[in-house]
Order: structure tokens, then sequence, then C-alpha cells
């Protein structure tokens, strides 16, 4: 078992060694020139005009039927609230939130 941890160790160091023996590598002198110029070169890219036009469409009809359902809401409501007072009614259920009389 010591011959075993021994070897390990020694394999270790020898893995070290080896590691300290690497070197940096030096870049090439103007390689931060070409990746700037590389970065600077890119065009823009822009958005299609049949994707800009239907991307405005959907959203103009959006809000079309977001404020449609706003203005047209208003009556529906009203309905809603006497069909829930007929329903409670019918059930014979207490019209109120309130749990106990006081």
């Amino acid at each position: 078992m010591k011959t075993s941890s021994k070897r390990i160790d020694m394999e270790e160091n020898k893995d070290i060694s080896l590691l300290k023996m690497v070197k940096r590598a030096e870049p090439s002198p103007f390689l931060k020139t070409r990746v700037m110029a590389a970065i600077g070169s890119k065009v823009q890219e822009r958005m299609p005009l049949s994707w800009a036009a239907s991307l405005s469409f959907g959203l103009l009809l959006l809000v079309w039927l977001n404020s449609s359902f706003i203005l047209n809401g208003s009556d529906n409501k009203e309905n809603v609230l006497v069909q829930e007072a007929r329903l409670a009614t019918e059930l014979n259920m207490d019209l109120t939130n309130q749990l106990y009389n006081d």
C-alpha cells in the first residue's frame, strides 16, 4: 500500500515538473490589430422590410384588439353581474362576501 502511494506521488511530481516546463505562448505582434480590424469590418445587418412591416401590422392589430375589448368590456361586465346575482339567488347564496352577520 505504501508503494502504490509513493508511485502516485512520483507520478504527480513528474506531471508537475512537466507542467513547469511549459512556456507561455507568444502571440503575433499584429494579432490585436487584425482582431480589431475584423470587428470593425463587420457590416451591421438590418431587418428586412417585410419583417418590419409584419411586425408593425401585428402590433397595430394587438393594440386594436386590446382597445376594443377594453371599450366593449364595460357592457359585458354589467351583464355578468346580473347573471351572477341570478345564479346566487337560485342557489340561495348570499351576494356579499361577508361571512358573519355583524
